[in-house]
């Protein structure tokens, strides 16, 4: 009985670090950004999508710890991170060899690709969703399988990157909305005076 207790409470202090907002405003950001790179056709906003992950960090590191503290989890949840690298590990191998494939000169019909990306970037993060008990992952799971799927039936067409574009600004502005509630839920610990 007190051992279900503990796993309860780890499971609710690991999913309150996802309360901050970042993680959705780190997806958001990278997809709204490159949508946009895609649609313009500049290098900058990849520098802008890439500029997702120093933010992430950066927040985590200077908003959500100084408010939540530094939590060691248990060997089970440690277990359940390793799995989930190694599973993006299997999918970063399985992506380079079709996109190795691609590069051979062999290509799938645009509906075919489409679909099977949409499909496979789904999975990802349905399982990212599920190892890291992130259940906002799982709406986002399908928002950017489709946005995937969009942009690859529709190369070269303006619907493709606004799929992109308008799933990033969607999670974005969640992730906006959930940081201003963590800031004012959360206020830092006021330091003692003598």
């Amino acid at each position: 009985m007190e051992t279900d207790r503990l796993k309860t409470l780890e499971k609710k202090i690991y999913q309150s670090y996802f309360s901050d907002g970042f993680w959705d405003i780190f997806l958001g950001q990278f997809f709204l950004f490159m949508g946009i790179r895609t649609l313009v056709d500049n290098v900058w906003f990849t520098l802008f999508a890439l500029s997702a992950i120093p933010i992430f960090i950066l927040g985590k590191w200077f908003i959500t710890i100084p408010r939540l503290g530094m939590v060691k989890f248990g060997e089970v949840r440690k277990s359940r991170q390793r799995k989930l690298i190694g599973f993006i590990l299997v999918a970063v191998i399985a992506t380079s060899c079709l996109l190795f494939i691609s590069l051979t000169g062999y290509s799938f019909p645009a509906l075919v690709t489409g679909i099977f990306l949409g499909a496979g970037i789904t999975i990802v993060f349905l399982l990212m969703a599920y190892f890291m008990d992130f259940t906002r992952l799982y709406f986002y799971a399908f928002i950017f399988g489709i946005s995937f799927s969009l942009n690859e039936i529709f190369w070269g067409n303006p619907i493709g990157p606004l799929a992109f574009i308008l799933a990033g600004a969607s999670v974005l502005v969640i992730g906006l909305m959930l940081l201003v509630r963590f800031w004012m839920t959360y206020r830092l610990p006021q330091s003692e005076s003598f």
